[in-house]
């Protein structure tokens, strides 16, 4: 019994590794929570009905101001891969939906 014990045990060890990359990864994203938060949601209040252009000039300019008030936020934060899921980003362009960065935020909005 013990032997069986043992083997799982090291059978288990690899996972440990595994297990503290993932609770890093979501450290990470705790940490900036409340900058990222603050800044998706200025963007789907704010900038949904205005051109790529628009959106590029203010996501910039609120990402430096929420920096400079000392707000964690994820340094170079890309909306459609941090707030998008890839999956259902692919479904959208298999269904024709154009796949230039625009129309993804637009569909994220």
């Amino acid at each position: 019994m013990k032997s069986k014990a043992a083997r799982l045990l090291n059978a288990l060890g690899g996972e440990k590794q595994k297990w503290r990359v993932c609770q890093n990864v979501a450290d990470k994203k705790l940490k900036n929570l409340e900058g990222d938060s603050l800044i998706a949601a200025a963007m789907v209040c704010y900038l949904a009905p205005f051109t790529q252009k628009i959106r590029d000039y203010y996501f910039a300019k609120w990402h430096s101001m929420i920096e400079n008030r000392h707000i964690a936020i994820t340094r170079k934060l890309n909306f459609n891969a941090y707030f998008g899921d890839p999956l259902k980003i692919k479904e959208w362009v298999n269904n024709h939906l154009p796949s230039d960065s625009f129309s993804i935020q637009n569909a994220i909005i």
